[in-house]
């Protein structure tokens, strides 16, 4: 998909030619065509730093992954630019509004722009992109942070505004890869919080039922409580909250290309009334749904064929110890995805020494493990030296697939140093 790229330039009307000369406004699109699964930038380009009041498009189909401002000199010349990164929340021809300035009391705008969005796989990650090195890497953290969610927020409350109960199914994506272990999470939406002490009791009438060859694994939620989620206008006009509480968390890890239906829970839910106390049944059934599974190509040779948004690091329980003595390695690693059993390979510590030492997992740390929100999970090596001098613990990669700007992606742990005396 990225073998090509498009860039179209529209170029702001201007009043007069004498205007035109002194004054640009335009906007470009990195790229014509899309898949579902990529990213794309759109960029603004002013050559006059006196303009003001810059209006930025609406992306009512687009999710804004970061913005940049940037500038760029040409002898006396100066240019500004604004580049959004973009990933598309739905496929076919979709559209980029207008955006607007204002330059010595004349308002200028662009064109909008259209993008073929395809739901393809992702055949090769762009190598080009406007957004420079000298992005802010506070607002990378920052958009990194907000975007470390596994899920994100079903729609709810739309269809059926007066219903107190939704049942959601939850999907990273509309896609996914084979090889992939993801997960699909049935919750139940709660509206309003005045009666968060008269919770439901729930009753699986009917659960999933998915083939051997994709079935990995489940997670059922016994302890799970209901926990503040979006906000939503009441009837009286003030602002109230839903709550939600998963479920059920199924684990599926396709083998080939196919369609994979994803099959509805059926519960039933019993809830008091807190007045009369009569006892109210009621069935809710999640919706039927279907996603794809598409070959990743093109993988790095260190590629781990993990999927996720992580970060991680590595330090040590105490880095001057005596010999034959204890110290924990501690890998931390941070985000949101799904880490296999044999994970604990990939992030073995690597020792550059001559001198003899012991090194051991742990075995707690051998299991499955899933993170949703923001969480950490930790491996951890027991380190043992023999003999007295200097154990480095080499840095190493990690490198994944990242689902959120969906390319591949490489993390690094730094040196550590341990003495033993």
């Amino acid at each position: 998909m990225y073998a090509k790229h498009f860039i179209y330039t529209f170029l702001a009307l201007f009043t007069s030619i004498a205007t035109w000369a002194q004054f640009q406004f335009g906007v470009e699109v990195r790229d014509k065509s899309i898949g579902i699964n990529q990213t794309t930038e759109v960029r603004f380009r002013i050559n006059d730093t006196k303009t003001e009041n810059f209006t930025q498009p609406l992306f009512q189909d687009f999710e804004v992954l970061f913005k940049q401002n940037s500038s760029a000199r040409e002898g006396n010349k100066i240019e500004e630019f604004v580049t959004f990164k973009l990933r598309p929340l739905k496929t076919g021809t979709l559209k980029v509004e207008t955006a607007s300035v204002e330059c010595n009391g004349v308002l200028y705008r662009t064109r909008p722009l259209f993008i073929e969005v395809e739901n393809k796989d992702v055949e090769k990650a762009s190598n080009k992109s406007w957004l420079t090195a000298s992005d802010s890497f506070d607002e990378m953290g920052k958009f990194l942070t907000r975007n470390r969610k596994y899920f994100e927020y079903e729609p709810v409350y739309k269809k059926n505004p007066d219903k107190k109960f939704h049942m959601v199914v939850k999907m990273r994506a509309d896609s996914v890869f084979v090889n992939e272990v993801f997960a699909i999470e049935y919750g139940l939406f709660m509206k309003d919080d005045r009666e968060k002490k008269l919770l439901p009791t729930v009753n699986f009438n009917k659960t999933p039922n998915y083939q051997d060859s994709l079935f990995y694994g489940v997670i059922v939620h016994q302890d799970a409580s209901f926990q503040r989620g979006p906000n939503y206008i009441g009837q009286d006009g003030k602002n109230r909250s839903y709550y939600y509480t998963p479920m059920v968390t199924f684990f599926i890890k396709p083998k080939k290309e196919e369609e994979i239906e994803i099959k509805p829970l059926e519960i039933e839910l019993i809830t008091k009334d807190s007045i009369s106390n009569i006892v109210h049944n009621e069935i809710l059934t999640s919706d039927n749904k279907n996603i794809t599974a598409v070959v990743l190509k093109n993988h790095p040779e260190n590629f781990s064929g993990i999927f996720g948004n992580f970060n991680i690091k590595a330090n040590v329980s105490q880095n001057l110890i005596k010999t034959n003595k204890t110290v924990d390695i501690i890998i931390t690693i941070t985000g949101a995805g799904f880490l296999p059993e044999k994970t604990d390979n990939i992030f073995k510590p690597k020792i550059e020494s001559n001198l003899k030492y012991s090194l051991v997992l742990k075995e707690e740390n051998i299991k499955d493990v899933f993170l949703n929100d923001v969480q950490e999970t930790t491996i951890t090596y027991t380190f043992i030296p023999k003999q007295k001098g200097i154990y480095k613990v080499s840095p190493f990669d990690f490198s994944y697939f990242h689902i959120i700007s969906n390319e591949y992606t490489t993390v690094s742990t730094e040196e550590i140093i341990i003495e033993a005396d």
